[in-house]
């Protein structure tokens, strides 16, 4: 099991020259099998995200305050939704 973590996002911001709040797209890599908890917390201006078929999880709080999230399409593997994973989530 591969998890995408929080510190994962923060690498790739940091990557990219821009803060959490400034990610506005993510394509989670293939490989990666769970979506961690709080890994896109307060990411406010993330609109879209691709998840490929082999994610099976999204964990707790995952997509917290992601108040500009407008597009996500969930593969029919994911079997497990955290509490609270699109709490916040107001668009």
């Amino acid at each position: 099991m591969t998890i995408l973590s929080k510190q994962y996002i923060d690498d790739h911001c940091n990557n990219l020259g821009i803060l959490r709040n400034q990610l506005t797209e993510f394509v989670v890599p293939d490989g990666i099998t769970e979506i961690g908890e709080m890994a896109f917390e307060d990411c406010t201006s993330l609109t879209s995200i691709t998840i490929p078929n082999g994610v099976t999880t999204i964990g707790d709080a995952a997509f917290f305050g992601c108040t500009a999230l407008t597009s996500i399409t969930i593969p029919d593997n994911v079997t497990t939704i955290g509490f609270g994973a699109f709490a916040g989530c107001t668009s």
